[in-house]
């Protein structure tokens, strides 16, 4: 009921999204999309969700052995799975479901569960500093006050992650909020909070290459959105791209719709409407990208439903 209810108000904020941008306007913009475009809107919104492979790797290099070793292709298919899973709840919280794919390959439960949490934690931490820069560029007062929030903003968010991973007294407090959160299902998760501080205070180096991959991969999803944008024949600049589009997926984290749909589209209409663009161009390309996720998510669940009803 609440996830139909979720659904129910991801599709009301696109109703009124549509009529704000003009349904006629969205119409004609749709049809005048230059479909040479799309192969490449596919292989780079494909190549976002594959690169997320290379963080479980990273993570569970101290796991491997000369007997384990974890296969790249088996982790991308977990990676697309889990996104999948995330597409169709909200908040994305079904891209926990990595947790127990990773068990299946041979992790224990309190490894797997660490990584899953270190993977969604690294990648959120990525993409802050990027939202906040833009929130503060767009709304920025004067242009003096806007450059000195930059710099404060930057400089506070690149120190926040150095002393969570640094820090003792900080590491010891997130041992005891994992572990109220995660008391009720104690036997199951037995070891979860040691093996997330050997993360926190041993393997450090892993968390930061993790971190760079994230980078890679806003990086990545920046160029799908201006990718999307040329296909409707406007061109955008990389780094409002990146700023815009990163306040857009931690909007889409909040869980009041599902896979953040309407909250991002609305996001992106305010934002890149500072830019410029037209709120019928804005929602067009988000609407297409969109589309596109939902149909290969669509596709990896029917394929996983087939393959385990045979």
């Amino acid at each position: 009921a609440i996830n139909v209810a979720k659904a129910a108000v991801g599709a009301a904020i696109l109703v009124y999204l549509i009529n704000f941008a003009g349904a006629s306007k969205l119409y004609d913009t749709l049809i005048g999309m230059k479909l040479a475009y799309l192969p490449l809107i596919i292989a780079v919104l494909l190549l976002s969700i594959a690169i997320r492979a290379l963080n479980f790797k990273v993570l569970l290099l101290p796991h491997e052995n000369k007997e384990r070793i974890f296969k790249l292709k088996s982790l991308v298919r977990i990676s697309f799975i889990s996104w999948a899973a995330g597409i169709f709840t909200p908040g994305k919280l079904g891209e926990f479901s990595s947790i127990y794919m990773l068990k299946k390959e041979g992790v224990n439960t309190s490894t797997s569960a660490a990584v899953s949490m270190l993977n969604k934690v690294l990648s959120t931490m990525a993409l802050f500093p990027f939202a906040i820069v833009g929130l503060v560029k767009f709304f920025g007062i004067t242009e003096l006050v806007h450059r000195l929030q930059i710099a404060a903003a930057i400089v506070a968010l690149t120190l926040v992650p150095y002393f969570m991973l640094t820090s003792a007294r900080s590491r010891e407090l997130m041992k005891k909020v994992f572990a109220k959160l995660i008391k009720r299902y104690e036997r199951q998760f037995a070891g979860f909070v040691d093996e997330l501080d050997n993360y926190l205070s041993r393997r450090r180096k892993l968390l930061l290459y993790s971190l760079a991959l994230n980078f890679l991969w806003i990086a990545i999803s920046s160029w799908l959105v201006i990718l999307a944008f040329a296909a409707f024949g406007q061109r955008v600049g990389f780094v409002n791209t990146a700023l815009i589009n990163s306040i857009g997926t931690v909007t889409s984290l909040i869980p009041v719709t599902i896979g953040g749909t309407g909250v991002r589209e609305a996001s992106a209409i305010v934002f890149f409407g500072k830019v410029g663009l037209s709120s019928a161009v804005v929602l067009s390309s988000h609407i297409i990208m969109a589309a596109l996720s939902f149909a290969f998510a669509g596709l990896i669940v029917i394929t996983l439903l087939l393959r385990k009803n045979r």
